[in-house]
Parts: structure tokens; C-alpha cells; sequence
């Protein structure tokens, strides 16, 4: 998956899959978003002059709904880079550069490691 058309593929497969298991209408919102900044922040931000690849993996657990995702590109740890300040008014505000701190806030846990050229990152949604 390295396109924006397979992000929405993704994104239908996800909250189908939570439909089914009648999952709790703010983790599927949660999950959604996440899910979708995660993806096109990958996509926009880490590729190299080789083939990328970016995987994701859903799981439920009894409390929260963990998403996993591996992408071979530049190294980024997203729990690092300071978030930048929000505009005081909404006309200084620009298109974009929140994604980072949307994942931080919709998410109960989030952790990145870089093993084998790989980014991972982890982040958790509280089922209710």
C-alpha cells in the first residue's frame, strides 16, 4: 500500500471490520483518523529513491483496538518532534501539520521503533 486510493480501500476494510465486532462509535472515529494520518503521513513524508512499502495491522483487544503499521522509508519517530503551536486565529491557520498531534490526541498510547530499516509504529484506541 502506497497510495492514496488504497488509504480509503484500508479505511472502508477497517470500519467494516469494526462494524462487525459492533464497536463503539468514537474508537471507530478514533481509529479512522489515526489510521488515515498514520497512512498519508507514510506516504507523504518517507519515501526513498527505492519501492516503499507501508503495512498495517488491526488487532482488538479486550480495552483497546491497536493499530501497527511498518513502512520502509526515511526514519521518523513521531513521538519525538515537538508539535507546533496552533494559530491564535483561524485565518493564520494553514492546511495541514496537525496529523501528528491528532494521532497524540485520539490515541491512549503511542510507540515507535526502528529495527531492520524499518519504522513501526504502535498506537492504541480505547475500545469504549
Amino acid at each position: 500500500m502506497n497510495n492514496r486510493d488504497a488509504c480509503e480501500t484500508a479505511r472502508l476494510a477497517v470500519v467494516n471490520f469494526l462494524a462487525s465486532y459492533q464497536a463503539d462509535a468514537a474508537a471507530v472515529f478514533s481509529v479512522e483518523l489515526i489510521l488515515e494520518e498514520a497512512l498519508m503521513n507514510a506516504i507523504n513524508h518517507g519515501q526513498l529513491d527505492h519501492e516503499h512499502f507501508i503495512k498495517f495491522r488491526l488487532e482488538l483487544q479486550p480495552a483497546a483496538i491497536v493499530l501497527s503499521f511498518e513502512d520502509n522509508g526515511i526514519a521518523f519517530d513521531p513521538t519525538q518532534p515537538r508539535l507546533p503551536e496552533l494559530p491564535k486565529l483561524i485565518e493564520m491557520a494553514a492546511p495541514g501539520g496537525l496529523g501528528l498531534r491528532l494521532i497524540r490526541q485520539y490515541a491512549e498510547s503511542v510507540a515507535y521503533e526502528r529495527t531492520q530499516e524499518c519504522n513501526r509504529l504502535t498506537v492504541a484506541v480505547a475500545r469504549t
